[in-house]
């Protein structure tokens, strides 16, 4: 049901709406109303009906002393006429029905009075229909369904009509959107919302975006140089080819999540990892210079050489982009020969640098120890990694959930 009504268009949509608010409207109205009215004829019936049968027991004093009948059932007759009264009777001192008329039924609504002080000389009844009553509210009822239906079609009608006016020209905008080079204008001529979104689409304006805030970024940048990839895939078939840098990328993901990097792709032959400043890490130059050594040591086909810069940008993410794109073009110029980690100018200064590894120039040549044990233990482990064994690890605990 709610996938058809989806599938509407937007001025039945329009006006189901408006039609439903304004029957809901009518509704409570019809609801209160004939609750009231209920309430009020229920209220004018007893007193109507009470001052009949208090003015017949007036009428009939005079023929009940006189004890005669034909004038009390004359009397009676009178009020029998009535649509309204369905019953009636008159009594004596003696309880004896002296006058009567009409069918007396007990869901009708039943009133007495007594004949001068007390009802000495007797009593008198008379019965209101309640049928009657119950017709008036149902007619009621019915003329105010009928006031609703018509103000819901009409409120239908009123929405319906200007909202398939707009969605012509919505359709318009659409075929422009579909075909830029159409020469067009807007019908609409409004000067709102919806005329100022059509008059955009179908005068485009050509602007420039917001300029972002400046932003100081300073971070260091290891960009790995796969000198014997061309070579590589030449000598692999094409399956092996992919397998084999498929697990290169995935080995590069677990160092950079083991060193707390950021690893990019910029190029088809290389892979970037950015390293921040980190609350509670190392250094990030340090965490630099030891993914670059198990990168270097890691896989010897692809021969891959890693060049160590730092980059500090002041300014908006196209600058820090373009500052970021100039320092990888140049790493990459310069790691393409060799064998040794390049490191940049910009980082060949630092204080702890000759602390962490050997250097010969503008290169390190390794890591010095402590670290050069735990990056050979680390260096074992990556090399017993693969996606073969990954494969065979989840299947295994897809089998041990099964």
């Amino acid at each position: 049901m709610f996938s058809l009504l989806l599938r509407l268009p937007l001025a039945a949509k329009s006006g189901l709406v408006a039609a439903l608010i304004c029957a809901i409207a009518g509704l409570t109205l019809l609801l209160t109303s004939m609750t009231a009215s209920k309430q009020i004829l229920l209220e004018t019936t007893q007193l109507i009906g009470q001052q009949w049968t208090t003015q017949l027991a007036s009428q009939a004093q005079h023929a009940l002393l006189r004890n005669d009948r034909v004038s009390l059932q004359a009397i009676l007759q009178d009020y029998i006429s009535n649509p309204l009264i369905t019953y009636g009777s008159i009594e004596n001192a003696r309880q004896e029905t002296v006058a009567e008329a009409g069918l007396w039924q007990e869901d009708d609504l039943n009133y007495e009075a007594g004949v001068a002080d007390d009802g000495i000389l007797g009593r008198v009844q008379l019965s209101l229909s309640k049928d009657t009553i119950a017709n008036e509210i149902r007619d009621l009822g019915k003329t105010l369904l009928i006031l609703t239906a018509i103000l819901a079609s009409l409120s239908y009608a009123l929405v319906a009509v200007p909202m398939r006016r707009i969605e012509s020209h919505l359709e318009l905008a659409r075929q422009r959107l579909a075909q830029p080079l159409r020469d067009d204008e807007p019908e609409y001529r409004g000067d709102d919302s919806l005329g100022r979104l059509l008059h955009e689409i179908h005068n485009p304006q050509i602007r420039l975006t917001e300029l972002e805030d400046d932003r100081f970024r300073d971070y260091y940048l290891i960009h790995c140089h796969w000198q014997g990839l061309a070579t590589l895939k030449e000598q692999m078939s094409p399956d092996a080819f992919r397998t084999h840098r498929r697990t290169t990328l995935a080995r590069a993901e677990a160092i950079a999540r083991l060193y707390q990097g950021e690893m990019v792709i910029r190029r088809h032959d290389a892979l970037t990892l950015r390293f921040f400043d980190i609350s509670g890490c190392d250094h990030p130059l340090f965490r630099a210079l030891c993914c670059a050594d198990l990168f270097q040591k890691l896989d010897k086909a692809l021969k891959t050489r890693c060049g160590v810069a730092r980059v500090c940008c002041d300014g908006d993410s196209w600058e820090w982009a373009a500052s970021e794109s100039e320092t990888i073009e140049r790493l990459h110029i310069s790691t393409a020969e060799g064998r040794y980690t390049w490191l940049d100018n910009n980082c060949r200064d630092h204080e702890r640098i000759d602390a962490w590894s050997n250097r010969r120039g503008g290169q390190i040549t390794s890591m010095k120890a402590p670290y050069s044990d735990l990056l050979a233990r680390q260096q074992t482990q990556l090399k017993n990694l693969s996606l073969e064994s990954l494969q065979r690890s989840a299947e295994a605990a897809q089998e041990q959930t099964d």
